[in-house]
């Protein structure tokens, strides 16, 4: 099954997020967060870890990954983060991703989407590793 060109863009961007992720742990200094809190720093790398799961997965139309894109957009979107955009800079930031995850929310929940990922799991009928030949 041919992977649509909207779940490839979403995988991507997630990877993108990932990296940010990463960069901003790796270069605290420069960190949006205080850097110091151990409860920022664990939310830093959990996102870090569900980016890459989702970005990856989606790139190998996983069915799941399906799921967890709704539920992540859906509960960033519904987070105390969305609204609490300070500055210019800040609230261009907080648009482009709640524009992001709205996307994500429904473009997934999209039939012929889901269909896609339902046709990207082969049954078990398929796999002709547990065929045995008839004599």
């Amino acid at each position: 099954m041919k992977r649509p060109k909207g779940v490839t863009v979403m995988g991507y961007i997630f990877l993108m997020y990932a990296f940010s992720a990463a960069y901003t742990l790796v270069f605290w200094r420069w960190a949006p967060f205080d850097a110091h809190s151990p409860k920022e720093v664990a939310l830093a790398v959990v996102t870090l870890l569900i980016t890459v799961a989702l970005g990856v997965a989606l790139l190998r139309m996983q069915s799941w990954s399906r799921w967890l894109g709704i539920v992540v957009g859906a509960s960033v979107l519904t987070g105390p983060k969305v609204m609490a955009a300070h500055g210019l800079a800040g609230k261009i930031s907080v648009g482009r991703t709640v524009l992001f995850l709205v996307w994500v929310v429904s473009y997934l929940s999209r039939p012929d989407v889901k269909a896609s990922f339902q046709r990207a799991v082969p049954s078990q009928d398929s796999n002709p590793v547990d065929q045995t030949p008839s004599t």
